[in-house]
């Protein structure tokens, strides 16, 4: 699924660029829009809308989305770089983890 888009730049009559791009988009078992291209959208157990995953400056950052009893949204967050713990059982490739595993050291 999906469209193609087109963008001109024109100053006054004079086109400068022309940019198209294909945006395809997915949509889950209930029809929610769950990627549009640029964002991933999450959807929680009521399916209503839960967070928003975008790419900003580089690093994946979240948007997240509260709902109340009566299934209004009444909340919307701000932008939010995602984290994710480093799982302990794999080393990872950074100093700390090589210090960490390679050594006796007691502070550890």
């Amino acid at each position: 699924m999906g469209f193609s888009q087109t963008h001109s730049k024109a100053k006054g009559s004079q086109p400068l660029a022309t940019t198209s791009s294909n945006v395809s988009y997915r949509l889950d078992a209930n029809g929610n829009l769950t990627h549009d291209g640029l964002r991933t959208f999450d959807y929680d157990e009521a399916n209503k809308l839960a967070k928003i995953k975008v790419l900003k400056d580089g690093e994946e950052a979240s948007i997240r989305y509260l709902h109340n009893a009566l299934g209004q949204r009444v909340f919307k967050g701000e932008p939010q770089a995602e984290s994710y713990q480093p799982n302990e059982a794999e080393p990872g490739q950074d100093f700390i983890s090589h210090a960490r595993y390679s050594s006796d050291f007691p502070f550890w």
